[in-house]
């Protein structure tokens, strides 16, 4: 669940490839600092991988083997449907300002299509 943050990395990549919006240098950091804690809060990476090493090879086997599972099982699924719902995001942004229309206005289409 973690590594559904990253979306918000995926959105803005979106918008840069599709509408050639650049970030800022802050916000360059901020979606740094999210996929660094997005893959530090999955277990992709660890403190103990970052500053030190460890001694005991079969613990180390057994959680490349876990780490391998979870990789295919797990994050690059995730990290799939995040990079599809960033690029759904950019491109209805991408939709609103070619049709000249609003934030709002965009709101209420979407609340009226969901029945809310």
């Amino acid at each position: 669940n973690g590594l559904n943050q990253t979306k918000t990395l995926s959105a803005a990549l979106w918008c840069y490839l599709l509408m050639g919006k650049r970030q800022s240098p802050v916000q360059i950091v901020a979606l740094g600092v999210l996929v660094f804690s997005a893959l530090l809060f999955q277990g992709t990476i660890s403190f103990s991988s970052l500053f030190g090493k460890s001694d005991d090879k079969s613990k180390d086997a057994k959680e490349g083997e876990k780490k391998q599972t979870s990789l295919s099982k797990g994050i690059l699924p995730c990290l799939g449907a995040a990079a599809i719902s960033g690029l759904a995001g950019a491109l209805s942004q991408k939709g609103v300002q070619v049709a000249g229309g609003s934030g709002a206005l965009s709101q209420k289409g979407v609340q009226v299509a969901g029945g809310s």
